[in-house]
């Protein structure tokens, strides 16, 4: 079980530090202390109902949002107040 739902992930920790994201609990603090990337797929949940391939980064790069993904299906959401990108 990865956080919130069974995940299947990569996650890759630069060994850099960074300041905790305002607002976070303990857990996340934590787990976001470094700068980090992680891709991955699950089956889905409340927010994401299909099964669906993601990616994400933290802290997020200014504008990654208008970063052009691929295929052309792929889409960026915000989620829990950060960027992802989406494929289903």
């Amino acid at each position: 079980m990865f956080w919130h739902s069974f995940d299947l992930a990569l996650t890759r920790f630069s060994g850099k530090r960074v300041p905790a994201r305002e607002g976070a609990g303990e857990v996340e603090r934590e787990a976001y202390s470094h700068e980090v990337i992680s891709f991955g797929f699950w089956a889905g949940d409340g927010y994401t109902p299909e099964p669906a391939f993601y990616a994400y980064t933290a802290p997020e790069p200014v504008d990654l949002m208008s970063e052009p993904l691929r295929p052309a299906d792929a889409k960026w959401i915000t989620l829990r107040g950060g960027a992802m990108a989406l494929f289903r």
